[in-house]
């Protein structure tokens, strides 16, 4: 964004520079001039000048010139509002996913728990012997896949979060 906003600077800056050529311009010229071999015959010359260009026609160079930069500028700015709607567009949908992920991983708390009540009862009842050993097995695995969920939720959620940071500039590459 920065290399943007710096070049547009710098054509910007070429626009002013190129928009001079329609003014005349001066310089001033000097010179010294010696010859001779010997101290007593030698001469010395001094000429100085001043010189003026006014630009009458260059076949609408400067305009087009010109042209071309103003459509450079345009351009860039175009490619700034594009790059800027897409780091809108990259923070919104990384805090969407951050609040997306968050719920996730209440709602994974929330499961968990409840698969670690029902592993609980599934356990008692099979210690009172009011169930099969199936039916303690499909709690036990009902209980890892909550623990599993529960992992994996928080680690989207630390993942959601590193983007949304990356996003907003928080955290380098």
């Amino acid at each position: 964004m920065l290399s943007i906003r710096e070049k547009i600077k710098s054509t910007e800056f070429t626009l002013k520079a190129t928009k001079t050529n329609y003014y005349p311009t001066f310089s001033l010229e000097s010179y010294y001039l010696r010859s001779g071999n010997h101290p007593d015959m030698d001469r010395d010359g001094w000429n100085l000048g001043i010189k003026f260009n006014f630009p009458l026609y260059n076949g609408n160079l400067t305009n087009y010139q010109i042209n071309e930069i103003l459509a450079n500028i345009a351009n860039l700015k175009y490619t700034e509002q594009v790059l800027m709607q897409s780091i809108k567009n990259e923070i919104e949908t990384a805090f969407y996913n951050l609040q997306e992920a968050s719920e996730k991983y209440n709602i994974s708390a929330k499961i968990l728990k409840q698969a670690e009540e029902n592993y609980e009862i599934a356990k008692g009842r099979y210690n009172a012997g009011l169930s099969t050993p199936i039916e303690l097995s499909d709690a036990e695995i009902e209980l890892e896949k909550g623990r599993l969920n529960r992992i994996s939720s928080k680690y989207d959620y630390l993942i959601s979060e590193a983007l949304l940071k990356k996003a907003i500039g928080e955290l380098d590459e």
